[in-house]
């Protein structure tokens, strides 16, 4: 096996994300001085040809950085830092390593002499894939109404809040009785509770389908290895049939005059349990014209981004934003109704205006449909207004996704265009001034840092990303992609603000389905530091600092503290929009469907003999029956160590996700030491989604490596997902997933340097190129 590189860095051991799902949750310390605490880095990666800064905190007179390949573990790149830099929102001094001119693909860790060591991270195109796909997956994974059993993380839970199909009203108006009986069933849970809300449900299937339409190439069917209960059984790409399941929801909440319904919830706020377990009488609550104005201009987008899709269902969403938009034509002035104790049980989402929103509808209207009679209503009520100063997407504030709207229509008033294209831009120029007078290269003033702070400062990079299309601006994108740095730790706190991406990620986000089902839940958007509170826990934590905490350090990751720690759908909307802005390498090419649309692609990129998957376990968290126990962690020097006790009848795993065409490839080799003498499964997904086994025993305690020639890999017999054809053929275009399960007892078992291999699939012959590509013994040398 490769040596461990020497020095600072011996003896370092670090967690790539280890997570076991049951509960605590925990991951293994960082052993070493001053490990990820004075070198804050991108924990996800740096793209190759992108600005590469890792921020450091300054601690020592050392003024040279070292950059470490942990494949090679030599040192590759050397800098000198930057001058010190005072942070306010911080109390940090920092300086600047800047390697952005090193562009060599791999996994690396920044040392300085003295001063401490990064948390790993990578280099190359395809950094933010697997973030992304974990973003746009943890919907499907909050789907109400749903029965979810999904593979790579082990969640499992049987269908929530099924009463919402039974759901009665809270009050009376002229089309319903209170008590009266309406299916609101489906859609995602809006947070860390079970609440159903139109105003961030409607913002964040909004960034979501912006996500597609700036770049429809990058999503495709089959992409995101959906959950047992979250099939895509359309010709729609999984995020379209995603967003699909929310839009069907919202449709629910519209009266028969177009006005939207506010929020479906029950009455009380319920524990911390499995969504099936709630079961106290749901109601439809209020009514709102921001709400309707949200709902109108969703819909609107939606149909045209559908139209290709399915025309029928597309007119439909139109036809439901007309009916809303006619309703806002007939009543001008702002509704909000609320009832007494409405909110005894779910969130406000209080809201006293409405012109950002029916600007929204209005423009989506008009670029959808061309009609220059919503330009004309637009100008009549909402010229000034439309090019006002701009701000970020949010649910209290839509105008920037009107404005965008309307500056991206073919059929606006040029000179009006021009006017609110200068306003986008106009508050763009104002963030880059914000990022670059920031210590951390982070869009939020000091005032900024309240509730959603992380995914605000995202937000507003999406602002120069839109700002960009408007007019091309190189500092626009390094701004936004500044945003990403930060939320993935190159931060104040060096925590990433996401579940399941990088080293020191949350780990007990307050979040009812993962504390329920004791179930680690990637691609989760936190709230991140908030200065004000709106907890007992953070407030007695920054009661106690005595007004000390600076306000980019306001942060605790424990349960309890719902105003930083919990989740949102409107939190992680802007950051899978950022994602999906930034993501090459293998998703920026979309597979096609093969000629009987199965979910086999045919130009899904290509696998390497030069990459080393075992990294590929980092991204995905283990999965086990209720009885079982199973970690899995990476080390610094690429060892991945299973840890386990699997009870008799139960189930466990250690899941990766590929999707990479391996075609070219006659199977893989595997490093195993654990001498446990138990049976390992090692498990491939194919492109039909069947599921292949080929069993190993671990039987050498100083390691051995073992051939997986494909061409032994045989169908489970004991599994398959109910919707897979198991008639197919294998195909290894694309491979999904691996997943590697002892079947039996306890222990621990290190895996290492698993490796493709081409050439023969013969047995001897594949042998014969397995040494001689191995090239060095197996783990315990």
């Amino acid at each position: 096996m490769r040596k461990r590189f020497s020095n600072i860095l011996l003896s370092l051991s670090i967690s790539f994300g280890a997570i076991s799902s049951m509960m605590p949750l925990t991951t293994k310390a960082a052993e070493g001085p001053l490990v990820g605490t004075t070198v804050k880095v991108d924990q996800i990666g740096y793209l190759l040809s992108a600005d590469k800064v890792a921020l450091v905190i300054e601690t020592t007179a050392a003024d040279q950085f070292q950059l470490i390949n942990l494949d090679s573990n030599m040192k590759v790149y050397s800098g000198k830092l930057s001058a010190a830099v005072n942070d306010s929102n911080s109390g940090d001094t920092v300086r600047k390593a800047d390697f952005s001119s090193y562009r060599e693909p791999g996994t690396y860790m920044l040392q300085i002499e003295g001063g401490g060591v990064s948390y790993p991270f990578r280099i190359g195109d395809d950094v933010y894939r697997n973030s992304l796909l974990q973003a746009i997956r943890s919907y499907s994974l909050g789907r109400s109404g749903t029965a979810i059993r999904d593979g790579l993380t082990g969640l499992s839970y049987q269908a929530g809040h099924t009463q919402d199909k039974q759901a009665l009203m809270y009050f009376s108006d002229e089309f319903h009785q209170k008590g009266d009986i309406i299916d609101v069933s489906g859609g995602w849970y809006d947070a860390g509770d079970f609440g159903k809300y139109i105003p961030t449900a409607t913002v964040s299937t909004a960034q979501l389908l912006l996500a597609y339409e700036f770049a429809p190439s990058k999503f495709y069917k089959g992409q995101m290895v959906l959950p047992e209960g979250s099939t895509n059984d359309s010709k729609l790409p999984d995020l379209l049939a995603e967003t699909k399941f929310e839009l069907d929801w919202m449709k629910k909440m519209q009266r028969d005059d177009g006005a939207v319904y506010f929020k479906v919830a029950g009455k009380g706020w319920p524990g911390f349990i499995k969504p099936e377990v709630d079961t106290q009488d749901r109601y439809v609550y209020g009514l709102t014209t921001y709400g309707t104005a949200q709902y109108a201009g969703v819909m609107a987008m939606a149909a045209r981004i559908y139209q290709p899709f399915d025309a029928d269902y597309a007119k439909k969403l139109l036809n439901n934003a007309t009916k809303a938009q006619q309703y806002l034509e007939k009543h001008p002035s702002p509704e909000f109704r609320s009832d007494k104790d409405q909110d005894s049980g779910s969130g406000a989402y209080g809201k006293a205006t409405d012109i950002e929103e029916r600007i929204w509808a209005a423009a989506e209207l008009l670029k959808t449909t061309g009609n220059r009679d919503y330009d004309r209503y637009i100008k009549e009520h909402f010229a000034d207004q439309l090019t006002q100063k701009s701000g970020p997407v949010s649910w209290a504030n839509s105008i920037l996704l009107g404005q965008y709207a309307y500056a991206t229509s073919e059929q606006a008033d040029t000179s009006l265009k021009e006017k609110v294209k200068a306003a986008i831009l106009a508050y763009a120029d104002s963030l880059l001034e914000k990022i670059s007078n920031d210590g951390y290269r982070a869009a939020l003033s000091a005032e900024q840092y309240g509730w959603g702070s992380a995914k605000d400062s995202v937000a507003q990079g999406n602002v120069l990303l839109l700002a960009n299309t408007l007019s091309p601006k190189e500092a626009y994108v390094q701004g936004a992609l500044d945003q990403l740095h930060y939320l993935f730790g190159r931060n104040a706190t060096g925590y990433t603000y996401m579940t399941g991406s990088g080293t020191k990620m949350p780990l007990h986000p307050h979040n009812r389905i993962m504390v329920g089902t004791h179930t680690y839940i990637p691609g989760l958007v936190v709230g991140g530091p908030n200065k004000f509170g709106g907890d007992p826990a953070i407030d007695k934590i920054l009661k106690d600092a005595g007004g000390s905490t600076p306000p980019a350090k306001a942060y605790v990751d424990i349960v309890d503290s719902y105003s930083t720690n919990e989740h949102a759908i409107d939190y992680t909307a802007p950051v899978a929009f950022a994602l999906a802005y930034f993501s090459k390498g293998d998703i920026a090419t979309a597979p096609k469907p093969s000629a009987d649309d199965s979910n086999t692609a045919s130009n899904a990129p290509k696998g390497s003999v030069e990459r080393n998957y075992i990294g590929a376990f980092g991204s995905s968290d283990p999965f086990h029956d209720p009885s079982s126990k199973i970690t899995r962690t990476i080390s610094s020097d690429g060892l991945l160590n299973v840890a386990y006790n699997l009870h008799q009848g139960g189930w466990l795993g250690a899941p990766a996700s590929v999707n990479e065409n391996w075609l070219d490839f006659s199977g893989m080799i595997l490093d195993v030491k654990g001498g446990t003498g138990n049976l390992i499964r090692v498990e491939l997904t194919d492109g039909n989604g069947v599921h292949y086994e080929k069993v190993i025993v671990d039987d050498a305690k100083e390691g051995k490596t073992v051939a997986l020639p494909f061409n032994e890999f045989t169908q489970r017999k004991d599994y398959q997902p109910d919707d897979v054809d198991t008639k197919k053929h294998f195909s290894l275009n694309p491979v999904r997933g691996l997943t590697l399960s002892p079947l039996s007892g306890e222990g621990t078992i290190t895996f290492a340097n698993l490796m493709l291999i081409k050439g023969s699939a013969s047995a001897q012959s594949f042998n014969d190129v397995t040494e001689a590509t191995r090239g060095h013994e197996a783990i315990g040398v």
